[in-house]
């Protein structure tokens, strides 16, 4: 993960403060990024609640907050477990293992809320319920992350300025 934030260091434009190179600020921007990355997504899902009322039945926002950190909790745990195995990736490699994680936690994300947050539904019914949250969460680890290095690019500028 490191070599690919350096590569990207190197090839950008970005000017760096003197004495700082771009593997010292690819660690920088990591330490950033993996520190923000939690609190940014945890907001958004705070948020999700409000605008996502697809459950089977009248629910008060505490109770979808449980629902959908409930649903959130197993792809969580393998996302942990995958943000770990990051560091054994090559820089070559990883666009297509951040893909393919995604592509996991999407597919957990489904199949908890279809086997959980809407089992008094009908099959239909948890199906459509199932892959809109999903894609709502894809949504939000998409967003989230993109806004965490916005954040990390920031917190860096005014770390070096």
């Amino acid at each position: 993960m490191i070599e690919s934030i350096t590569r990207s260091f190197e090839t950008s434009a970005t000017p760096l403060p003197e004495g700082v190179s771009p593997k010292w600020a690819a660690i920088i921007f990591s330490r950033w990024y993996f520190g923000l990355l939690p609190l940014v997504t945890a907001l958004f899902l705070l948020f999700l609640p409000v605008v996502f009322r697809a459950w089977q039945r009248e629910t008060s926002y505490v109770l979808r907050q449980r629902y959908v950190f409930v649903t959130v909790l197993p792809s969580t745990a393998i996302g942990l477990l995958m943000a770990m195995l990051t560091r054994y990736i090559s820089a070559d490699q990883i666009t297509t293992f951040t893909t393919f994680s995604l592509l996991i936690y999407t597919a957990v994300n489904f199949i908890t809320a279809f086997r959980g947050g809407f089992s008094e539904a009908r099959l239909g019914g948890r199906l459509w319920r199932a892959l809109l949250l999903s894609f709502c969460l894809f949504v939000i680890i998409v967003v989230a992350a993109i806004m965490t290095q916005i954040f990390a690019v920031v917190s860096m500028a005014l770390y070096y300025s």
